[in-house]
């Protein structure tokens, strides 16, 4: 049991990749997301980091998940701080 609880912990506390994907053909993004300035499918910012792979904090409180410090939070009132 104590085996187990130990690599749950250790699987929990391994930050998570951001969801970044190859912008389709029609160059439209699922739901939730954007795209960036590489062609690229981000994650619209967010009010968790529940995968730790937020690169900054708007200053509305979102989680950013942008690849690039350009543009990042601009529709959430600018950033707060970079965390990458």
């Amino acid at each position: 049991m104590l085996r187990r609880a130990a690599a749950m912990f250790l699987l929990l506390s391994i930050p998570a990749a951001a969801q970044i994907i190859d912008s389709p053909t029609n160059g439209e993004c699922p739901p939730d997301y954007y795209q960036n300035s590489d062609h690229k499918c981000v994650e619209h910012p967010t009010p968790y980091n529940d995968h730790g792979a937020a690169t900054a904090i708007c200053n509305d409180g979102d989680y950013s998940y942008s690849q690039h410090h350009s543009g990042t939070c601009s529709r959430h009132g600018g950033v707060k701080v970079f965390l990458r």
